[in-house]
């Protein structure tokens, strides 16, 4: 989670860098971005919270009851049990639907072998989102949780220096009071080895401004007493790690000559945005650090930070929002963002790999799955570089595929929202047919003999110009078609409905819909793209696990509640524990990344349960929202329907255009609007 952006500053042109990291203290801290300084918020803050706690204080004993799989989410804490290999845990957490924006407080528990959940009801800390947990065996298994932030309904927050323990024998919650704690901050960092906490960096924002911080704490849960360690006087770049929030933090024994171990706290990227000249600044660092941990608890330990790589030598390029474990020396990455600049806008490149750094060999490189060295491939995407525009008809232009060992077969270039396809043997390739004023974007995938390969990036949006290319008129076709014509025509509207949604069409061409069954078990090659992912590493150490995360398209969040777990001794294939939810997807909000459109008004709640399910679908979903009439359903979504009867039928006139757009909204409305 990052600091907010002033608006204003937003719409100054600037570098690439700058207007990435603005978009990415955006979209990882929207619901920051409040209208007034803070303190005239904490009346309802302070309410909120009050009555939260008041709930809490009236649950008197702990109960354990039988949960569904937990609702989608970003920013919850997901950790090992630290006694029980077939258990994870998982506390709080946000969702947003562009509208409402709920902070959770559930504490969930999933017993691996059975793939069963428990919900865990009792008095404990309040909702919060970009907390930090860490686990520990001692004292029968505890959890602590640090810090972190609540959202309130005018889209201010509270940040926290809480500290908790959760007493996994009982799960029961202690609030610790411990002196010279952390200041209040989120997107900070926590991890434990032996019996001892370690915090570093994260922010804090006040609404008027917003500091990031690079201290370091320690806290040892025997003593129950935080220590800060001190940035020595003059360090310089290479001393001690710069400030940052949003990083990797995870703990390495490394094997020391004599045969014993030399354990340190390593840490990987992060970002900052600075304020220089009136204008944000966005830093994605890309560097790699360790600091030297005690191999005892002894209080004599010299804590010293060690630059391993310098930026730029771990992975190819900057991203954001990736989970990582530890296993067997590898420093383990999965997922994240990337956004390059075009010149329009920002698009984010959302990744679905497993990248991997071994802290030993100091080596790196794309983690490769048996499945993906033993079979063909399809291709990588090309990467489309012009549109141009004309009468009816665009033409594409695009780069030549990777056609990952195999020959590149047939290009195929696909226009939205309408559908329509062309095939080619190379680029470019001219789409005819299109609507003269209607916005089109274009994706174009290659086919090698492996199959056709994912999506491209999507181009800008263009419009076909109105100007006519030759003096003869294209002749206007009549609407008569049969009802078999009729039928067909409908359901390749329906296949193009489908294809639009971004989503969607990531599923079905990573073939990530079904996966294929083996015995009982579902498995994929891997999950969607997305970022912000919670990992953690069970099993015993051997199984990494991925749940939920979001992926952008412009300013629409879908957000994840699926799970997969992948065996790290055999790296076959992933398992999918819970499969990606497509069904609940809504959105209030504008499709759009333009500021002045945004919704002013946003509500925001707590959700203790993280159940609440939407009632109505949004108003750009073509969903059947609760009680809808088809009269209602119609009025929401006609210009849908029309604009697609249109694209259907080009010449049509207009009585039977409007004919077919209400038969193909009816056809959707008997169907829930799927």
């Amino acid at each position: 989670t990052m600091g907010k952006k002033n608006k204003k500053d937003k719409k100054k042109k600037g570098k690439g860098m700058e207007k990435t990291m603005a978009k990415v203290a955006k979209k990882e801290q929207r619901r920051a971005k409040a209208k007034k300084p803070l303190n005239e918020d904490e009346d309802d803050i302070d309410a909120i919270l009050a009555g939260i706690q008041e709930e809490e204080r009236r649950k008197k004993e702990v109960k354990i009851l039988p949960h569904k799989r937990p609702s989608p989410r970003i920013f919850a804490s997901f950790n090992p049990h630290p006694l029980d290999k077939n258990k994870v845990i998982m506390f709080g957490g946000e969702y947003y639907d562009g509208k409402t924006d709920r902070t959770f407080g559930d504490l969930l528990v999933l017993n691996t072998a059975s793939r069963k959940w428990s919900k865990i009801v009792g008095p404990g800390p309040l909702p919060r989102l970009a907390h930090q947990t860490a686990t520990l065996p001692s004292r029968g298994g505890e959890m602590w949780m640090f810090g972190g932030h609540f959202n309130s309904p005018k889209q201010g927050f509270r940040h926290q220096n809480e500290l908790w323990v959760l007493h996994l024998a009982d799960y029961k919650w202690e609030k610790v009071d411990a002196k010279g704690s952390p200041t209040p901050r989120s997107g900070h960092r926590m991890v434990s080895y032996r019996n001892r906490l370690y915090v570093f960096g994260g922010y804090f924002d006040s609404a008027k401004t917003c500091l990031y911080y690079n201290d370091l704490f320690v806290f040892d849960t025997d003593t129950r007493k935080w220590s800060e360690v001190k940035k020595p006087p003059k360090s310089g770049p290479t001393a001690w790690p710069s400030e940052r929030c949003g990083f990797n933090f995870v703990t390495w024994e490394k094997k020391s000559e004599g045969g014993g171990l030399d354990p340190m706290a390593v840490i990987y990227g992060g970002m900052r945005v600075e304020n220089k000249k009136s204008s944000d600044t966005g830093i994605t660092e890309t560097d790699l650090w360790a600091l030297s941990l005690p191999s005892e608890n002894s209080n004599d330990h010299k804590y010293e930070w060690r630059r391993l790589q310098p930026p730029g030598n771990v992975i190819p390029n900057p991203r954001l929002g990736m989970g990582s474990v530890v296993h067997r020396d590898q420093l383990i990455f999965f997922g994240g963002v990337e956004d390059k600049e075009t010149r329009r806008d920002l698009k984010g490149t959302h990744f679905n790999q497993l990248w991997f750094y071994n802290l030993e060999t100091k080596k790196s490189g794309q983690m490769k799955l048996k499945s993906e060295m033993d079979i063909p491939h399809p291709p990588h995407p090309p990467e489309i570089t012009k549109v141009e525009v004309g009468y009816q008809r665009c033409t594409v232009y695009f780069t030549e595929a990777d056609g990952r060992g195999l020959p590149i077969l047939s290009y195929t270039v696909v226009a939205r929202p309408t559908g329509q396809k062309v095939h080619g043997s190379s680029s470019p390739l001219s789409i005819t047919g299109l609507e003269n004023g209607q916005k089109y974007t274009f994706f174009v995938a290659a086919t090698n003999t492996a199959g056709k390969g994912p999506n491209s990036e999507p181009s800008e949006q263009v419009e076909p110009t109105a100007l006519r290319e030759t003096s003869l008129a294209p002749e206007r076709l009549k609407l008569k078609a049969t009802e078999d014509e009729k039928k067909r025509r409908k359901e390749e509207i329906k296949e193009t409905i489908a294809d639009t949604d971004p989503l969607s069409q990531v599923i079905k061409e990573s073939k990530l819909s079904k996966g294929s069954t083996t015995g009982k078990k579902v498995i994929v090659d891997s999950p969607t793209p997305r970022f912000a992912a919670m990992t953690c590493l069970g099993g015993g150490g051997t199984v990494m696990y991925v749940f939920g995360g979001t992926f952008e398209v412009k300013a629409r969040e879908y957000m994840f509640s699926d799970l997969y777990a992948l065996d790290l001794n055999r790296r076959e294939k992933w398992e999918v524990i819970h499969p990606i939810n497509t069904d609940d997807q809504v959105w209030y909000g504008s499709d759009e990344d333009d500021d002045e459109d945004e919704d002013e008004d946003g509500v925001s709640a707590s959700d203790s349960d993280g159940d609440e399910d939407t009632k109505r679908a949004g108003s750009n979903s073509l969903k059947v929202g609760a009680g809808e009439s088809m009269k209602d359903y119609f009025s929401r979504t006609k210009e849908h329907w029309m604009k697609t009867a249109v694209s259907s039928s080009p010449g049509g006139n207009t009585k039977a255009t409007r004919k077919l757009a209400f038969d193909l909204a009816q056809e959707a409305f008997k169907d829930g609007g799927e």
